[in-house]
């Protein structure tokens, strides 16, 4: 993605573009796979404090930027949203698939999402479903 279109990615959900703003989100566009706030430090390096960096991948969370994927072992990473997330409400509802081989998480974005009837009285506010196994790339190797 082009530095002008990463700008106005931001600028669109009302958040100040900001250097590290920047560079968080061309991180998310390069990348072909979830994020850790962990390897998002590592990629930036010692250009930028922790906190500053966990509060801008918070930011992005709550704005609709990226999204929250829940992992079996109890972590937290993240993927870019598609542009028709909103900030209250993400509408980027996919499925995930956590390859047991290389450890990346992926957003099945072309799965059909069903929608799945919930007994009366139960309103869901998220879906999160993780397929586990061997991605495609570990499955040629």
């Amino acid at each position: 993605m082009k530095k002008e279109s990463l700008k106005e990615k931001v600028k669109s959900t009302g958040l100040k573009n900001t250097p590290l703003r920047e560079e968080v989100l061309k991180i998310f566009t390069e990348a072909r796979k979830a994020l850790s706030s962990k390897d998002i430090i590592e990629k930036l390096g010692k250009k930028y404090d922790r906190v500053s960096i966990f509060r801008t991948i918070s930011t992005f969370a709550e704005n609709g930027v990226i999204h929250a994927i829940p992992t079996s072992s109890d972590y937290v990473v993240y993927s870019l949203c598609r542009d028709n997330c909103a900030t209250a409400e993400h509408l980027d509802h996919h499925y995930h698939f956590f390859c047991r081989r290389c450890g990346n998480i992926f957003c099945l974005n072309d799965f059909e999402f069903y929608n799945i009837k919930l007994p009366r009285g139960y309103k869901a506010e998220s879906v999160n479903i993780l397929f586990e196994g061997v991605c495609k790339d570990c499955s040629q190797n």
